[in-house]
């Protein structure tokens, strides 16, 4: 059984799963038999009830199927003490069924054990249904407390984990103080406000996605409300929390929103998400100015059969509409509850929220809860929340740049560097191509009897025409030196350089002018014939990168 603050105890009989249309997880547990039952009474069953009316804070599942109220017995033990609570009113899950959006469904197979015990509230009752008689029975936590079995109608949770193992604790009457290792938040209601929800890490390098300051991941930046209240509830496994806070928080991680099931799948293959996973990064959830922090090292979950072929990783953040309440309320399952002490005092009516250790926590310490207590005393001169971590997690070394290990800064440079690579060889293909034609045409006059033309005449003849290399570089050394003291002398349109009117000229041959072309083009088809090549600015859109 899980606890939960269902306000009764939900036995799951051992039929549910023999059921041909039945899915029950794998393997099958121990489950309530029918025939072992010490004080069951037929009589006082109730009518079959629908099981989406069976208690509200189960709402977030969705359950569907069929249920009655009947009365057994259940006994306590824990050390030194035993005993039962007789008369006690559960509810029986004939069939219920957890439906998901894609059409993927489990059968539950595991019960609920009630921590409910609301003042003024400690009996359930129904309507026999065969003789319509009233029954009044017990609720689990104030029979509990009527039979001298706990001191008071109080209780002290934290779920822990499976993986990383953390040993889960409940303690009935009283807490273990080695779970509270952070002044505890308190409230005499049984939801908390919210404020807002950050990522953080506690040590070493940080490897979110495009992650600004300030964070404001609660309201989606600004698009949402400010502040919501929530239900710390053990009975359901997910954070249940608006669409978009979801959508706020998982656009920094290596995850993808999947409909099936209305959670985000973790992309394991990331380096982002190997790093998050393994280093002190972390959520922190807010409650006006008091903080708990989970690390992502808890949030890695995993869907298995019967729900996925093969084992699925996946982030624990499910959008969720509440009912069309006057004041809604989203809830803090049991993937928040890891790193979370739950304590509450139903006499006193008082509820504590207080930081968890992680897998080095220290050795038990367990207080008793008087019914009049509304005060919680943590533990004393507890550990730092990443000092219970430390063999866990490793910080990561700092470096520049997020998730893929280069900064922007780097990547600008990449991209310049490539640029200018890109215009460099395009430039050096014009100065090659040009040069060989050159070659051709002149080995093409050779063979029709022409003389072969020395090296100046060539450059010489380049200038005339106002091409090539050689021509571009003389044009800039004329208008350059055409303000010097020493001017060159001016032949019709053209100029001679100064240094040349000392020796005689050698004329080349005449032959007629004509026009220089190319067939080189640029990569969108543009002419680039006789251009000179020079840097363009970067277009910052091709350099950005895209994460899923």
């Amino acid at each position: 059984m899980m606890p939960s603050l269902s306000e009764s105890t939900l036995f799951v009989p051992d039929s549910a799963c023999r059921d041909q249309s039945a899915n029950c997880p794998l393997p099958i547990p121990g489950m309530w038999r029918p025939s072992e039952s010490q004080s069951r009474f037929a009589d006082q069953d109730s009518d079959l009830f629908p099981a989406t009316s069976w208690d509200p804070t189960m709402e977030p599942l969705r359950l569907q199927g069929q249920g009655q109220l009947i009365m057994d017995r259940i006994q306590l033990d824990q050390p030194g003490q035993s005993g039962f609570i007789d008369f006690h009113g559960v509810a029986l899950a004939d069939n219920f069924t957890v439906p998901f959006p894609g059409g993927a469904m489990y059968t539950l197979d595991v019960g609920f054990f009630s921590l409910y015990a609301q003042e003024g509230d400690r009996t359930i009752n129904w309507p026999s249904g065969t003789t319509g008689d009233e029954i009044e029975l017990n609720r689990t936590l104030p029979g509990a407390f009527e039979a001298g079995l706990i001191p008071s109608m109080s209780y002290g949770l934290h779920i822990g984990s499976a993986r990383p193992n953390i040993s889960g604790s409940l303690q009935l009457g009283g807490f273990d103080s080695s779970r509270c290792i952070t002044p505890p938040i308190v409230t005499d209601n049984r939801t908390l406000t919210l404020t807002n929800i950050t990522l953080e890490v506690a040590e070493g390098a940080e490897r979110y996605f495009g992650l600004d300051e300030p964070q404001s991941l609660l309201d989606g930046n600004g698009q949402g409300a400010a502040s919501i209240e929530v239900m710390p509830n053990p009975g359901v496994p997910y954070m249940y929390l608006p669409r978009i806070t979801c959508d706020a928080i998982t656009r920094h991680l290596p995850v993808r929103y999947n409909p099936v099931f209305n959670l985000y799948t973790w992309n394991t293959q990331s380096r982002t998400f190997r790093d998050l996973t393994s280093s002190p990064h972390h959520m922190r959830f807010s409650f006006n100015g008091q903080n708990i922090d989970v690390p992502f090292a808890l949030l890695n979950l995993t869907l298995e059969s019967p729900l996925t072929a093969t084992p699925t990783p996946y982030f624990p953040c499910s959008p969720y509409e509440p009912p069309d309440d006057e004041e809604p309320v989203y809830h803090l399952g049991r993937a928040f509850l890891q790193a979370a002490f739950l304590a509450q005092n139903w006499q006193s009516n008082r509820l504590w929220l207080a930081q968890a250790p992680g897998p080095d926590f220290p050795p038990p310490s367990v207080k008793t809860l008087m019914p009049d207590d509304d005060t919680l005393a943590g533990m004393t001169n507890p550990p730092t929340w990443l000092d219970t971590w430390r063999s866990m997690l490793t910080p990561l070394p700092e470096r520049n740049g997020g998730g893929d290990g280069l900064s922007i800064g780097a990547k600008i440079a990449i991209g310049v560097c490539a640029g200018m690579g890109g215009i460099a060889l395009l430039g050096l293909f014009y100065f090659v191509f040009r040069r060989m034609r050159r070659m051709r045409k002149q080995e093409r006059a050779e063979e029709d009897g022409a003389p072969r033309k020395s090296t100046s005449e060539k450059e010489e003849d380049d200038e005339r025409r106002g091409g090539g290399i050689t021509g571009f570089f003389r044009r800039r050394r004329k208008s350059s030196s055409a303000s010097s003291d020493q001017q060159p002398f001016s032949r019709g349109d053209k100029y001679i350089p100064s240094e040349a009117i000392s020796r005689p000229q050698k004329q080349p041959p005449q032959r007629p002018a004509r026009p220089v072309t190319t067939d080189l083009r640029g990569s969108d088809g543009s002419d680039l014939s006789g251009f000179v090549f020079g840097l363009e600015p970067i277009d910052s859109t091709r350099n950005k990168e895209t994460r899923i």
